[in-house]
């Protein structure tokens, strides 16, 4: 296959605050040097991190967000608008989500500040004003579980995926350490997660997923049980610890 050098791009994954880069040539030509990425419609930046990528589909959700709102001033019901923004808006804002699920309040609160305008909108059709709607009351109502924990599900649904060969990936499957106990306890991790000496690294994809791992692996299976049980189970509050579902801010 000939490689095109005016259609390649060079980026260099790191989070040094002075990386080592150097020019590379293609035939002659020097590839031109990027700090991001998009791969299978995620936005990488240099450092990995998502920030750009968040900000993009809060944007393009919006922008669909406006136009649910306009198509339901056309005689649309309450029930009707919520199968457009589930299926037009919140699909969104979930797409890839294990790969950049944030943990930093400033990238969150975006997200979810999507949603909570729709629920206010369900809510000025049932006759309260904007600003006083009950969102944690109107949003069950509808089955619009927050995104925060809806990205948890997709985390623990992925987990019981690779776990059970649904998602061949033997690089990912070994960065995980079962706990294999020396002796009983009362311990009932499935998992020994590594430590992690800052945010970045404890909210990282596998370190992420193990603790979700560990938090529903006493109430199903993970090895046994299909995925509507991981589902339930992840969806459900009292089984999440509250190390694992609290919003910190980077180190």
């Amino acid at each position: 296959m000939t490689v095109n050098p005016s259609k390649t791009k060079l980026i260099t994954f790191n989070r040094k605050l002075n990386p080592v880069v150097a020019d590379y040539f293609l035939d002659g030509d020097r590839v031109e040097r990027c700090n991001t990425i998009k791969d299978l419609g995620v936005l990488i930046y240099s450092s990995f991190e998502f920030g750009l990528h968040i900000s993009k589909i809060c944007a393009r959700a919006s922008r669909m967000l406006g136009l649910v709102f306009r198509s339901s001033k056309h005689g649309l019901n309450t029930h009707a608008s919520t199968i457009l923004y589930k299926s037009l808006v919140r699909q969104l804002l979930e797409y890839a989500s294990v790969v950049w699920s944030p943990y930093q309040l400033c990238q969150i609160h975006p997200l979810q500040s999507v949603q909570i305008r729709f629920i206010r909108f369900l809510g000025c059709r049932a006759g309260f004003e904007f600003r006083e709607v009950p969102v944690n009351e109107v949003s069950p109502a509808y089955g619009l579980l927050s995104h925060e924990r809806r990205r948890r599900v997709a985390d623990c649904i992925f987990l019981s995926k690779l776990l059970n060969n649904q998602v061949s990936s033997p690089f990912l499957l070994e960065s995980i350490n079962f706990r294999v106990p020396a002796r009983s306890t009362r311990h009932q991790r499935l998992f020994e997660p590594d430590h992690a000496g800052t945010n970045y690294l404890r909210f990282s994809h596998i370190p992420r997923l193990v603790r979700f791992g560990n938090d529903i692996g006493s109430s199903v299976d993970l090895f046994v049980a299909g995925l509507g049980a991981v589902r339930r189970a992840a969806a459900d509050e009292s089984l999440i610890s509250v190390a694992s579902s609290s919003n910190v801010l980077l180190l």
